[in-house]
């Protein structure tokens, strides 16, 4: 782990007892540039170059599991292995979440570089808010406002650690000589959501909306995206009728709200509201997008972009010609590019839409249409067809819907999500990598943590009102107090959010990730224990430390 081999960093210095002697000169080096934190932390760009790399390590969410693969997404754990997402591709790290049973385990190397990407967050954030309280480079608000963004990111980065691995270490301190330490213990829960509540709390009252001459900054977090998570934590601590208030005023007052008219360049072709955000060129509050919250900046080519995004990869079907089970057809842009069928959506998610009884092909619900999920193929030319079938034939991928068989590992012709309907290049759409900006959090979002709030509280009625926003804008039939439930809301959630939200956080926090997971996942359920709930710490942190009271979750 990147926070504990940082002792024997330090070791490594002290060897000059044992160098053999030499010419004074040879040591004395005259670095050229360095960037070191007492050079770096001087001024506002300082700064703002150190918050940069808290983007750009959060960005890393999207990429792919190593930095040389993009083919398997780097936050499965979170979205995967769930009721609605099941692993398709029995390859690498991935199929701990097909098995379970001995691959969860400490040795997994998955887990130390999760753990290593988020503590990497954590201590970078920590130097940035040790740094800016003394400083005197910058005014009041701009001191408050990037210590705002660094906290923020300090319990974003808690907010995935706790909920995979429960107890981890609560560093907050900015790491030196004097304070690394290799013995290191983990701390309660309790302990670590108080301080994440301190931060996002910081961070709602710090971070403005806008930046600069009242402009939106496309690449911030700001107030809403705070607003959100604080909420969304406030509902994990159990403060229910808070957590209401705070996602009430970002709901009603903010400067956000959910897009119900068509936008955009391509508002005069074929689509949805819903689906415009998806649309590349369309995710960002600059191009029309008043949902967005936090947009993940992933322009080719474009100053503090990052292409390495595997969503487009993991999410689409294999579905091309020469590929086991493919169509025989080719990968074109507007058929989604290539995909690898890692991330699938199971038979639920498929069943959660509203559909015509008497033709299940004629689906109601806007998020669960053609334009929300590729369904099937039209053959185009003749030689974009396998022999038997002619031009302008469709083809279904599998049954439809309701009659989609469980799930099945390696199933190429697996309906997917168009969300990520993102190629590199329209000239090369087998190119692993997508380049667009992606929207990472929206308000509706929100308005699902505060129906989950409402319910929780007991306003039925209330939870039915925040939730029919959402099915008018995706021409749904509206609901009723009666029909609520913390169940509902989740299945609220998969409607609107799959393929966005950390599918497992929520199923989490509300004690059904095992249920719903062994009720609805037909590969995982014949495997997951309860056990299984929350992963092991990996075991560099144990290897590395000397903390003799130090023990791994139950069952590892």
């Amino acid at each position: 782990m990147k926070f504990i081999r940082n002792i024997f960093l330090i070791g490594c210095l002290v060897v000059l007892g044992v160098l053999p002697a030499c010419d004074e000169d040879l040591l004395d080096q005259e670095p050229r540039t360095i960037l070191a934190p007492d050079i770096l932390f001087q001024d506002s760009l300082g700064f703002e170059t150190g918050l940069n790399g808290l983007y750009e390590r959060a960005r890393r969410e999207r990429g792919g599991n190593s930095e040389s693969s993009v083919n398997s997404l780097f936050i499965s754990l979170a979205v995967a292995a769930t009721d609605n997402c099941y692993i398709n591709r029995t390859t690498n790290f991935l199929r701990v979440l097909q098995e379970w049973g001995s691959l969860n385990n400490p040795g997994n190397i998955y887990y130390e570089r999760i753990f290593d990407w988020l503590y990497d967050i954590v201590g970078n954030a920590n130097l940035i808010i040790s740094r800016v309280q003394t400083t005197d480079a910058l005014s009041g608000t701009s001191r408050a406002r990037v210590e705002a963004e660094a906290r923020f990111f300090r319990a974003w980065a808690y907010r995935h650690l706790t909920y995979l691995f429960g107890d981890v270490p609560l560093l907050i301190e900015e790491a030196d000589g004097g304070s690394i330490t290799n013995d290191v213990p983990r701390d309660p829960l309790s302990s670590i959501h108080q301080i994440m509540l301190g931060d996002f709390e910081f961070a709602a009252e710090n971070l403005p909306y806008s930046y600069g001459n009242g402009e939106f900054d496309d690449a911030k977090v700001n107030r809403g995206t705070a607003q959100h998570y604080l909420a969304e934590h406030l509902v994990l601590l159990g403060e229910n009728q808070r957590a209401v208030t705070v996602a009430q005023d970002l709901v009603n007052n903010g400067p956000f709200s959910l897009v119900t008219e068509r936008y955009g360049p391509n508002a005069s072709n074929p689509g949805t509201p819903f689906t415009d955000m998806f649309v590349a060129g369309q995710s960002n509050r600059s191009d029309g997008n008043t949902e967005t919250l936090w947009t993940f900046q992933l322009e080719f080519e474009t100053i503090g972009g990052e292409g390495n995004n595997a969503m487009r990869r993991s999410y689409h079907s294999d579905y091309g010609r020469g590929r086991p089970s493919g169509f025989g057809i080719a990968y074109t842009a507007d058929r989604g590019g290539r995909g690898q069928t890692r991330l699938s959506p199971t038979t639920f998610q498929f069943n959660l839409y509203e559909r015509d009884p008497l033709d299940s092909t004629i689906v109601f619900d806007d998020r669960g249409g053609p334009f929300a999920y590729r369904y099937f193929f039209i053959y185009k030319t003749i030689d974009d067809i396998p022999d038997g079938s002619s031009v302008g034939d469709t083809i279904f991928m599998y049954e439809f819907m309701a009659q989609e068989p469980l799930e099945e590992v390696d199933r190429r012709k697996r309906p997917f999500t168009r969300k990520w309907d993102n190629i590199a290049s329209p000239d090369d759409p087998i190119l692993a990598r997508s380049y667009n900006d992606q929207i990472y959090l929206r308000l509706a979002e929100t308005y699902l943590v505060l129906a989950e709030a409402q319910v929780k509280i007991g306003d039925a009625a209330g939870a039915a009102t925040t939730i029919n926003a959402l099915r008018d804008r995706a021409n749904a039939s509206r609901i009723a107090a009666v029909d609520v439930d913390i169940d509902f809301v989740l299945d609220e959630r998969a409607r609107e959010l799959y393929a966005e939200e950390h599918r497992r956080y929520a199923l989490l926090r509300n004690g059904k990730w095992f249920e719903r997971t062994q009720l609805h996942n037909g590969v995982s359920s014949s495997f997951i224990v309860q056990r299984d709930t929350i992963f092991p710490l990996p075991q560099a942190f144990f290897d590395n430390n000397t903390n003799p009271n130090v023990q791994n979750n139950p069952g590892y």
